[in-house]
């Protein structure tokens, strides 16, 4: 290896270890954390990704927002392939030598897909950290829609971390089947139709619990083999019933030592009761934030789909079935 070589592989890993993963699915609340931990910037559609949000505020951001990249998507796409199950080929492939991300070729693959990954994200990283005067903050990766292909990531950059952000899955599918109702903020398309009748709606239901095991089979598989320092849990729940003491818990584990107030002004400018009343609840984006609110939202006959689907996971997961 030359020396042009060397400096490049002492770049790559230093960007590895300044990546941090944030996975576990959608509508656990992964926009919200990703905002908690890179305040006072936002993701944004800017030429970069991201903009300052709090124009007012002393404080400096130590970490970049990179906002759903759909990496996971394309590495692991869902596949279904039984009436009761969603798989990837990731799952059900990887021992199969003519599968492209097959174990048994992983030397020959895995360079490349982390030079890929690192090459990406580290050009809007350095477009970032130039148009907000920052040195080598950390780059947080919103990728809840692709956590089914955790185990795949983990394994091409080791050195990363991992946020795995759990939630009751009940809130989770409550919360995924008011935002595709009619009238709501992701209606339309083939799931909104269905929703209109109950058969639809338990069809849905019965889907995406499917879906939620699976990504968090996944999930567990990656943060199992991966290094237990560079792994970290995080309940939804806890995160809501004492943000600041929790986030405390985050930022100490990445090793940050953040500015003085950091942690209360992010926890108040990103809290629930911040939003005005009028963006908030049935039918938008930030709903209720209130942990056990399917219980109200959801109906006898699709509390027990569920409760068929995921009662293990979830007993295992520590919630009450």
């Amino acid at each position: 290896m030359n020396r042009l070589s060397r400096r490049r592989e002492r770049e790559a890993k230093a960007l590895e270890q300044r990546l941090v993963w944030i996975v576990g699915g959608p509508r656990t609340g992964s926009t919200w954390l990703l905002d908690l931990l890179t305040y006072p910037l936002t993701h944004a559609h800017t030429p970069t990704g991201a903009a300052i949000r709090n124009v007012d505020t002393v404080l400096r951001p130590f970490a970049i927002p990179i906002n759903e990249p759909y990496l996971g998507a394309h590495l692991a796409p869902i596949e279904t392939i039984h009436p009761l199950g969603i798989f990837t080929p990731a799952e059900i492939k990887e021992g199969d030598p003519s599968y492209f991300f097959s174990r048994e070729f992983e030397p020959a693959w895995r360079p490349g897909l982390r030079s890929m990954i690192l090459d990406r994200f580290g050009a809007q990283a350095t477009a970032l950290a130039a148009e907000h005067q920052l040195s080598d903050p950390l780059v947080v990766v919103k990728e809840p829609n692709g956590s089914q292909a955790a185990p795949l990531i983990a394994s091409a950059l080791p050195g990363s971390r991992l946020i795995y952000l759990m939630r009751d899955a009940r809130d989770v599918l409550e919360s995924l089947v008011d935002a595709v109702t009619p009238g709501s903020w992701l209606a339309g398309g083939l799931d909104t139709d269905a929703l209109a009748t109950e058969h639809g709606r338990l069809e849905f239901l019965r889907r995406h619990a499917w879906l939620w095991l699976h990504r968090t089979t996944m999930i567990e598989r990656a943060m199992a083999s991966h290094p237990p320092e560079l792994s970290f849990t995080v309940r939804y729940e806890d995160l809501r019933a004492d943000t600041e003491a929790s986030l405390a818990t985050v930022v100490e584990w990445l090793g940050v030592e953040a500015a003085p107030g950091f942690l209360a002004e992010t926890t108040r400018a990103n809290s629930f009761e911040s939003f005005p009343p009028e963006a908030t609840g049935r039918g938008k984006a930030t709903r209720f934030a209130e942990p056990g609110h399917w219980r109200q939202g959801l109906g006898e006959p699709e509390k027990a789909v569920l409760g068929d689907i995921l009662g293990p996971k979830l007993r295992d997961l520590g919630y009450a079935v």
